[in-house]
């Protein structure tokens, strides 16, 4: 029998300067980037990484549009072919820019 792991929600992260709160200007690419990198601290914090994401829920308000620029940043940041299982939703009405939100579920 295996033992059950410990989880960790992260959620509702934006595409936000930490210094300046401000969402970061330019679209999908500086957004996810600032994500990723927002994303990459709270989980060193948490005592893991991104090897340990086993779960990512991405919402974006231009799908189409941004979907393949975001993907692009987004898989810089794992190993190659190492994905996570991931849903992707377009929400029109949710906020400005491009990206909205990253959230991970992380096995600790």
């Amino acid at each position: 029998m295996e033992k059950m792991r410990d989880f960790l929600f992260v959620t509702g992260q934006l595409g936000v300067d930490p210094k300046t709160g401000a969402l970061v200007p330019g679209g999908a690419a500086e957004q996810t980037r600032q994500i990723m990198q927002n994303l990459q601290t709270v989980l060193r914090g948490a005592g893991t990484s991104f090897e340990g994401v086993v779960m990512v829920r991405i919402y974006l308000v231009n799908f189409s549009a941004d979907y393949p620029t975001m993907n692009a940043v987004y898989a810089s940041y794992f190993k190659p072919g190492r994905f996570p299982a991931r849903t992707t939703v377009r929400r029109d009405q949710l906020g400005p820019g491009s990206l909205v939100e990253i959230d991970l579920i992380v096995r600790c």
